[in-house]
């Protein structure tokens, strides 16, 4: 496979994004930078908790945060997400997928 199969992950494409400081430190949101053709998400969403764990407004990286909580559980299970969209929250019910990196594909030959 060119891989290490069955790593959970969300379907779409995170980044960590900085939403203003605490104090003197900066603050940071996983921010939806695309979909990944997922209808539920809207790139600009902001991921405020998975499975009731906050990761919004965290001073280190919530993008990192979010994988470490998918990778306790399986593909095909599924978390529940909290997003700020815009002034308002939305919920959440996401089925994990497995996690195939681009570059996935060996060129092996003989």
């Amino acid at each position: 496979y060119g891989y290490i199969r069955g790593i959970p992950t969300l379907p779409v494409t995170l980044v960590d994004a900085q939403v203003g400081y605490y104090q003197i430190y900066p603050v940071y949101g996983a921010y939806v930078y695309n979909t990944n053709g997922h209808t539920d998400f809207r790139e600009g969403d902001y991921i405020y908790s998975v499975d009731g764990t906050q990761v919004f407004g965290l001073r280190t990286s919530p993008v990192e945060a979010i994988r470490e909580i998918v990778r306790t559980k399986s593909v095909g299970d599924t978390v529940l997400l909290k997003l700020k969209r815009g002034n308002a929250y939305v919920t959440l019910s996401v089925v994990l997928e497995e996690y195939v990196p681009f570059d996935s594909s060996l060129d092996i030959q003989e």
